[in-house]
């Protein structure tokens, strides 16, 4: 009997962390759906405002004209900068700041390269000089 209590326990435990992991499983896809979602229609009513129609999504001709220009340079256009939502100023911060890291990180690149180039040239002349030393001492030796 003790141990049809013990085979019953240990399963209903085994099943109630599996029915807990099920739950926050749910709980956390739920979670993410919703995030998901409200970024994506976040994205969709900005583009629509940017875009100044209620298909600003669907319709090809003002997805191509902004695209061009709004990408190269930020300059847009004037009617770009009067429907812009109140989120693409950060946005075109967050742009300048991006393009002035790359141009930093590529700095930095170049740097550690022409490093890299010193430290080379600097472990061949150790090299040499431990050579040189090595004949000092074996021509010390012999005398």
């Amino acid at each position: 009997m003790f141990e049809y209590i013990q085979f019953y326990t240990k399963n209903l435990s085994n099943f109630t962390v599996l029915l807990l992991l099920g739950l926050i499983i749910a709980i956390l896809d739920i979670t993410i759906r919703k995030i998901v979602k409200g970024v994506y229609l976040n994205v969709r009513e900005n583009m629509r405002l940017k875009h100044g129609g209620k298909e600003g999504m669907t319709t090809k001709k003002g997805g191509d004209d902004d695209g061009g220009g709004g990408d190269g340079g930020g300059g847009g256009g004037g009617d770009g900068d009067d429907s812009c939502p109140k989120d693409c100023n950060a946005v075109e911060a967050l742009r300048k700041r991006l393009s002035t890291l790359i141009e930093n990180a590529t700095k930095l690149q170049k740097d550690v390269k022409e490093n890299n180039e010193t430290i080379i040239a600097q472990q061949k002349t150790i090299d040499n000089m431990k050579k040189a030393v090595q004949k000092l001492v074996e021509a010390g030796n012999k005398k």
